[in-house]
């Protein structure tokens, strides 16, 4: 790994690259000013970590004082899977990215064990930076793509967490129905998915539709307005209904908990489960 001053301009700060120290700075600069560079990269600035694919799109933050805070509004609301299982003995991820969900896992739930499969063994190796503790007993970094990983399985999962996209800021494209089959297989009778969403229109009602096919139907999906992702979560068992008063009575102290918003958390569930935003979006995707 080398660091060189940020080329981006005016932007300032340490770029870090996974590049020996003999190599062509001068080439490597100009592929990353090009978008032509094709290993992820971090920008540090203002005692902030940043991993990128491009530059267009910041794939996962860290703030160097406060390194377990989830940055992004997503990843904050993929947490409200606790309310439907505040104890979940075993949680697969699916995507590491900068690892931001692992370690907060890891910090606030003592008696979960963490998979986290990730594909590119590139991101692998910025897990460092990122502050991600090392493999031990509750916590398991896989090198494997997660078609596979999932076909061959047979530790059941509590909770599945889908953050899973593409360098342009896609969610992966050839991610199909029988994927998400296979999620639904690797879930315990009562598990629960929760899958990060985000790209196009008809990126989204693809997964949307993918999702809903594999799980009968039992899913709430929740839009967040500020970056154009979509939470969804489904649930295992197609009979499952959500205890709201339950989940309303224990979000406060929750709230305190993990410092996340959980009574916020538990409005935007129980009104997108009202609404039906996944029926309606397919509705009218098809006028």
């Amino acid at each position: 790994m080398i660091a060189i001053p940020n080329p981006f301009p005016d932007e300032g700060g340490v770029l870090r690259l996974l590049e020996s120290a003999d190599c062509d700075t001068t080439k490597i600069i100009a592929q990353l000013l090009n978008n032509n560079y094709h290993k992820p990269f971090i920008i540090e600035v203002d005692g902030v970590r940043s991993l990128y694919f491009t530059r267009a799109l910041t794939q996962s933050a860290l703030r160097l004082n406060a390194p377990d805070v989830l940055e992004f509004d997503y990843t904050r609301m993929m947490m409200s899977a606790l309310l439907f299982n505040p104890e979940p003995p075993h949680i697969l991820m699916l995507g590491m990215g900068g690892g931001s969900l692992a370690k907060f896992c890891y910090s606030h739930l003592p008696t979960t064990t963490i998979t986290v499969v990730e594909i590119n063994q590139d991101v692998i190796a910025f897990r460092d930076q990122f502050m991600l503790p090392p493999d031990d007993a509750r916590l398991q970094v896989v090198h494997e793509d997660a078609r596979q990983y999932l076909s061959t399985n047979r530790v059941l999962a509590d909770v599945i967490m889908l953050d899973a996209f593409d360098k342009d800021g896609e969610s992966v494209a050839d991610i199909t129905q029988n994927f998400y089959l296979e999620v639904r297989k690797n879930l315990s009778s009562k598990g629960i998915l929760t899958a990060n969403i985000v790209g196009s229109k008809a990126t989204r009602l693809r997964h949307l539709q993918g999702i809903s096919n594999a799980f009968s139907g039992n899913t709430i999906s929740v839009p967040l307005a500020h970056d154009g992702n979509y939470i969804v979560f489904a649930f295992r068992d197609g009979a499952f209904e959500p205890r709201w008063r339950w989940m309303q009575n224990q979000a406060a102290a929750m709230k305190k908990r993990f410092g996340l918003d959980f009574p916020n958390f538990v409005a935007a569930l129980k009104r997108n489960r009202k609404d039906g935003y996944l029926q309606s979006a397919l509705h009218q995707s098809e006028d």
